[in-house]
């Protein structure tokens, strides 16, 4: 939805602008759906200049509401005069003071620019709205979704809950001790490691094969497929875990 009128005479003054541009008899358009504002020349509404009132705000103290509103396109730095004497865009001005009078503050309203041109992949604009962002130093949180090849993005998957590793007690056996020794020692198992991959990590940093190696919780013994955390019997912070070694038998 638009709203249309036509007005005395526009002029636009700025850094971009050394001239002063002016515009007689001039057609103004505002798309709602985006602000932008448009100015369209006769015979044939030739469009001369653009801007969006999301980049705009009102400069009350040089106006004079319904006969000349001016505003300040802060994207391009230029002033905008609007003298409207024969009041032929009186509900398209109204329309306009009232929006940059009282939008949502402009920061919030910045972002949504900014994430908007970046959705409809402008990155001129996109990069205009984050500079004018960083000299406000306007914080910024973006989400990112993976498009599936009908074109929707499906629902992120809840995050891995943490798994607290397990505090073990390590008691050890062997036929290769003397004499008996009450030694613990304290070992951390992630929930799910399983004996076998115990039985490799010991054969491969101590060279005890695993054949050899035979786990215990409680005296009860433990098979290679046993996972902590989820295998009966369970364990809490401070079970005490025997290892028993055995004498390699004879070949």
């Amino acid at each position: 939805m638009s709203l249309t009128g036509r007005v005395s005479q526009i002029k636009i003054t700025g850094p971009q602008n050394p001239d002063i541009l002016q515009y007689s008899n001039a057609k103004l358009q505002l798309m709602k759906n985006d602000s932008k504002l448009i100015i369209m020349l006769p015979p044939d509404n030739e469009i001369a200049y653009e801007c969006y009132l999301n980049d705009c705000s009102y400069l009350e103290e040089s106006s004079a509401p319904g006969t000349v509103e001016c505003i300040h396109d802060r994207s391009k730095q230029d002033k905008w005069i609007i003298i409207d004497k024969q009041k032929g865009a009186v509900e398209l001005l109204n329309y306009m003071r009232d929006y940059l009078q009282n939008r949502p503050p402009e920061s919030d309203e910045n972002v949504k620019q900014f994430i908007r041109a970046l959705n409809d992949n402008k990155p001129d604009i996109a990069s205009q709205i984050a500079r004018l962002l960083a000299q406000n130093k306007t914080s910024i949180r973006l989400g990112l979704d993976i498009i599936n090849e009908s074109g929707n993005a499906p629902p992120a998957p809840p995050p891995e809950p943490v798994e607290k590793p397990l505090k073990l007690k390590l008691s050890i056996e062997s036929y290769l001790i003397n004499l008996c020794t009450d030694e613990q020692f304290e070992v951390t198992i992630l929930p799910r490691t399983t004996i076998n991959t115990l039985k490799q990590i010991v054969e491969t940093n101590v060279d005890i094969p695993s054949n050899n190696q035979f786990w215990y919780i409680n005296r009860e013994h433990l098979p290679d497929n046993y996972e902590f955390g989820v295998t009966m019997p369970r364990v809490n912070e401070n079970t005490v875990l025997v290892l028993y070694i055995s004498k390699p038998q004879n070949t």
